[in-house]
């Protein structure tokens, strides 16, 4: 598999088991353990897929988004939310579209979860890129936003 997922996090152990399911199952895997580090990894490295914390010190997850779009708006790389917030501004449709958040896996998440929320938010932005491509499987761990 070529797919590459970068791992954002500022939490190591999050960091260490998101990588450990990923590699395990085919995916190339990027660790940043802050939103700035995370901008500097892309300058260099294409990624398919970000797994993003929101929560975080410094730049936190909202704020990394709006860089992530103002630096590589063209790009367009999907997102897939992790976080232990009851609520965040991504269930609005507007910010989700704008930023290209294609799911939102609630902290504790089971492996499974992680590997079907990454699977559906590459069919999704396949899909979105090519029309004709499949569609998202909605499932109840995990919230959907595309």
């Amino acid at each position: 598999m070529d797919t590459t997922v970068l791992v954002i996090d500022d939490e190591s152990d999050t960091l260490e088991m998101v990588a450990t399911i990923l590699e395990v199952n085919g995916y190339r895997v990027l660790l940043a353990e802050s939103a700035s580090r995370a901008l500097e990894i892309l300058k260099t490295a294409h990624v398919d897929l970000i797994l993003l914390d929101l929560a975080m010190p410094g730049m936190d997850g909202f704020e990394f988004c709006w860089e992530l779009h103002r630096a590589h708006r063209e790009e367009n790389v999907p997102i897939v939310v992790l976080t232990a917030l009851d609520t965040y501004p991504w269930s609005n449709e507007f910010l989700a579209t704008l930023y290209d958040i294609r799911e939102c896996l609630h902290k504790p998440f089971q492996p499974v979860d992680l590997l079907e929320g990454v699977r559906r938010a590459l069919l999704a932005h396949t899909a979105k890129a090519d029309p004709a491509g499949s569609s998202t499987v909605s499932s109840s761990s995990s919230t959907s936003l595309s």
